[in-house]
């Protein structure tokens, strides 16, 4: 032990100083020697992922360690990284990689240095399980999700926000059908057990099972099969129960075979349904139980299969027609830019599987085919002087007289984002439909 003494509290051993002042300077303690690998063995491989004990002898030589160093690297050469100082030998450390090869190195350090040339260590982790029961975000929503709609057919949203990085709680009841899933169509699912010790089903979205049990199991969503993990948004659903078989006996576009409005007009398109014992039940008027009906178009311009289609317009019931069968209609067309389309009417039955209405060259209707029984044909043409061109000319005297209009100003505003009149994207001719005359005065 040296003994420094001073009279002057910043001094250092070369400057005359003054005001008492003592300091202690501990040259006498030995740095600590390097330690000895426990667990995980060096070389070792399959070592699981999570929680991992990773554990070390105090040094041998040199003066007992105060604390320890942890760092970690991809390649031998690269053990840089820092975990931590842990002043016990041994620390838990969570391991996120399948079949991945870590260095490691414990460096003692005390108040007199630390050793150099310490040993570096290597362990390989376990190849990829198939499933998914590791969760650093944890649990969300934090309430155990039941359910509301049993159809076979529903989504039901257990959140709309939740990460792949999660699992949710959720109540489930034996010999029910359920379908687990994710909007992102590449995400991994994992249905475990309450405790999410022992996995139940996985795989990519959406993942079927029959409960086998009655209780509370945990979805885990992952972004792949490795398990990783991605603090992104995305909806993660339950559709429960099984999907009604029941599909109508007939349905149809029944009119018309062809359809031709102006930009910013509707037509109206016919279909028609019949099931037995629901349309032809006395009286033959009103809407037969569990019937739904649509009309659809295809994007502008595709002759495609409709069941590929996007946008469906509801069809109400026509209370005009009478007979066996029901018959339904929708307004197209007043929100299409100008072009040509295809429609086709769509059905189902007690939530069963979505069936299509086509039509014949002899204006017969039946399911749609892609052969027979067609598409209807829509043309939306453009008002021919919607946008500033041809604009109807106005004569004074003949169209309108001249004469004085006395108006007064009741109220209103100016908004700073209103677009003024014009003939760009932006004024009335784009938005508006507008018809322009032209005068002169």
């Amino acid at each position: 032990m040296h003994v420094h003494y001073s009279d002057n509290v910043g001094c250092d051993f070369t400057e005359d100083c003054h005001n008492s002042q003592f300091r202690l300077v501990d040259t006498t303690t030995l740095a600590p020697g390097c330690v000895t690998v426990i667990a995980p063995a060096n070389n070792a491989t399959n070592v699981p992922t999570g929680t991992v004990t990773f554990s070390w002898t105090a040094p041998t030589t040199g003066d007992p360690a105060a604390s320890y160093n942890m760092y970690y690297g991809l390649t031998a050469d690269a053990v840089t990284n820092l975990v931590g100082n842990f002043t016990t030998t041994e620390a838990e450390i969570t391991l996120t990689g399948f079949d991945t090869d870590f260095f490691w190195q414990i460096v003692p350090v005390n108040t007199g240095g630390s050793p150099t040339g310490c040993p570096i260590w290597s362990f390989t982790t376990q190849e990829a399980p198939g499933y998914c029961l590791s969760a650093s975000s944890g649990v969300y929503p934090a309430a155990t999700y039941t359910p509301a709609t049993c159809d076979g057919i529903t989504e039901n949203p257990i959140t709309t926000n939740g990460w792949a990085s999660e699992y949710s709680n959720i109540n489930v009841v034996t010999g029910q059908t359920y379908v687990f899933g994710s909007s992102v169509a590449t995400d991994f699912i994992t249905i475990a057990n309450a405790t999410g010790t022992t996995p139940i089903v996985y795989g990519t979205t959406p993942v079927t099972w029959v409960a086998n049990v009655t209780g509370v199991v945990r979805m885990y969503n992952h972004a792949d099969n490795q398990c990783l993990e991605q603090n992104t948004g995305r909806t993660r659903y339950v559709i429960c129960g099984t999907p009604s078989a029941d599909q109508p006996s007939y349905v149809s576009l029944q009119w018309p075979p062809t359809l031709t409005v102006e930009a910013g007009e509707n037509g109206t398109v016919y279909g028609q349904v019949y099931a037995a014992g629901v349309t032809d039940v006395a009286p033959l008027t009103g809407q037969g139980a569990g019937i739904q009906a649509w009309v659809g178009i295809s994007p502008q311009g595709q002759n495609t299969n409709p069941s590929t289609w996007t946008t469906w317009v509801l069809a109400t019931i026509n209370p005009e027609h009478v007979s066996n069968n029901d018959e339904y209609m929708a307004s197209i067309g007043g929100n299409l830019a100008p072009g040509t389309y295809y429609y086709a009417t769509r059905f189902r039955l007690n939530n069963g599987p979505f069936v299509y209405g086509g039509i014949n060259s002899s204006n017969t209707g039946n399911f749609w085919n892609g052969t027979e029984f067609n598409s209807g044909v829509l043309t939306v043409n453009p008002i021919e002087n919607d946008f500033c061109s041809s604009a109807i000319t106005m004569t004074l005297g003949t169209d309108f007289e001249t004469g004085s209009v006395t108006a007064s100003n009741v109220g209103g505003s100016v908004t700073a984002n209103d677009p003024l009149p014009g003939c760009d994207a932006a004024g009335f001719a784009a938005n508006g439909k507008d018809i322009w005359y032209s005068v002169v005065v």
